[in-house]
């Protein structure tokens, strides 16, 4: 039998690795890589390649591996029950009756899976939902998608005993749709505090606020370059904009319209005049931006800096924090505005203040990739985060210890959310493995679980805690219902 000749491309590759990155919300590195590798000038069709597309290569080449160290040469084969692993070597098991007593004792365990009646799923979008966020002061959830809308419902909850857990509505559709655009995907929203607008945002660039319950809208920008991140100031008069642009920008919101305020051209200019060293590159890339309050904008760019940003024109504009080795993949302000939380590729948090421009501590308890840090909404002193490495930790600045490490994922925790109201001692981690653990940060013990059919986008809870909304893949919105 004749076979055709393989080769591999490097363009292939990258794109299957920006896809793995994508599907599995990776949104800032996904971006980044392909923003390094020319992504949009690869040869490589989309419509060829099905969601999953690395994983399943990666599956079938476990296979073949499985049949090279399973098929002897005279063909037959090897009795073994150990799984096979991408990065481990393999040692052959033959002991049944161990796994399967082993197995026998886990089953005996009593479930913290969430019961059907707890989980109802919301249909209407047609792709890949990306982002999800609660109004604060009222039960709408606005949901981001690949379709390039926004989908706003009204949700609340429920008497179980009737059957659900959930009453929902769908409302108005908001839309980024445009056909000129190769990729018009939802990235990021925000709503202002006062939950009176929504702020949203595309891969083109495309940039709205919605007012009056989404009645009027204002196009606040189109830069036909990616933005990742849109934030409403605490008061929710001002709205930051950062991404692949060639500047951040702060545009004041009015009534019908939104003006441009500051940028990194005239923050530059008042450094100088201030008689300041420090500047802002322009087209410097900026993975995330948020408020600390309505006077300062954090900014991380993909050169490992966090910048903090002082709009207050009778102060010095700028301060900026180097000492993370690799991208940040996230950072938060405490709830009571006094330390900066950092966490990256280098396996490191840092906190800082506003008056050093060095960490004032670094914890070194992740033995991977930080993908998130989390103060807590309650405790200005405690902080979630969760890593590669697996695991969920709980942090106290004041002893500047780990003191708790939550360890059910089977893959890398993408996301963590706190609940709110009378729910606020509960946390919620998503990861790869499609898994939600929910944990009791006073016993520290996991308290529900649910698997979820694909990738987990982002999550969020709804103002009252008892409601944990999970955007994924699979174009649908998921409700789960945590109370007892």
């Amino acid at each position: 039998m004749v076979y055709g000749s393989m080769s591999i491309r490097s363009e292939e590759v990258n794109y299957l690795i920006y896809r793995y990155l994508q599907e599995c919300g990776f949104a800032h590195s996904a971006f980044i890589f392909s923003y390094e590798s020319m992504i949009a000038e690869s040869r490589v069709c989309d419509e060829h390649v099905e969601p999953g597309a690395l994983i399943s290569l990666l599956q079938k080449s476990l296979k073949y591996m499985e049949l090279e160290a399973h098929v002897r040469d005279d063909g037959t084969e090897v009795e073994c029950v150990a799984p096979f692993s991408l990065i481990h070597p393999h040692k052959c098991v033959s002991g049944k009756r161990e796994i399967l007593e082993d197995n026998a004792m886990e089953e005996e365990e009593p479930t913290k899976e969430l019961l059907p009646t707890k989980v109802r799923s919301l249909e209407g979008h047609t792709g890949k939902i990306f982002s999800c966020k609660w109004c604060p002061q009222s039960d709408v959830l606005a949901t981001g998608s690949a379709d390039a809308t926004v989908h706003l419902w009204s949700v609340a909850t429920a008497d179980p005993s009737q059957g659900s857990s959930f009453k929902s509505e769908a409302g108005p559709v908001l839309s980024h749709k445009n056909p000129e655009c190769e990729d018009d995907s939802i990235t990021c929203m925000d709503w202002s505090k006062d939950g009176d607008k929504l702020a949203t945002a595309n891969y083109d660039g495309d940039v709205k606020v919605w007012l009056n319950s989404a009645k009027d809208e204002i196009t606040v920008a189109t830069f036909h370059q990616p933005v990742m991140s849109v934030s409403f100031s605490p008061n929710g008069n001002r709205l930051l904009v950062a991404g692949i642009l060639p500047s951040f920008y702060v545009y004041t919101i009015e009534a019908s319209s939104a003006i441009q305020e500051i940028d990194t051209i005239s923050v530059n200019e008042r450094e100088k005049q201030f008689g300041g060293s420090l500047s802002i590159p322009l087209n410097t890339i900026v993975l995330d931006g948020l408020w600390r309050d309505d006077e300062m904008v954090t900014l991380v760019d993909s050169t490992s800096h966090i910048v903090n940003v002082s709009l207050d024109p009778a102060h010095k504009p700028l301060q900026i924090l180097s000492g993370h080795e690799g991208e940040i993949n996230s950072v938060a302000w405490t709830v009571d505005g006094r330390a900066l939380i950092s966490g990256g590729e280098d396996h490191v948090i840092r906190v800082w203040n506003d008056e050093k421009s060095i960490p004032v501590l670094e914890f070194n308890s992740h033995a991977g990739e930080v993908n998130q840090v989390l103060p807590s909404s309650t405790l200005s002193s405690q902080f979630f985060s969760c890593s590669v490495d697996k695991t969920v930790k709980v942090f106290d600045i004041n002893s500047a210890a780990a003191v708790a490490t939550y360890a059910d994922h089977e893959a890398s925790v993408t996301h963590l959310a706190q609940s709110n109201g009378a729910f606020s001692k509960v946390i919620a981690s998503a990861g790869l493995d499609k898994s939600v653990y929910f944990y009791d940060t006073t016993s520290n013990e996991m308290i529900r679980s649910y698997k979820a059919n694909n990738h987990i986008f982002d999550m969020a809870f709804n103002r009252s805690g008892e409601i944990l909304s999970l955007a994924t893949m699979d174009s649908q919105v998921y409700l789960l219902d945590i109370r007892v």
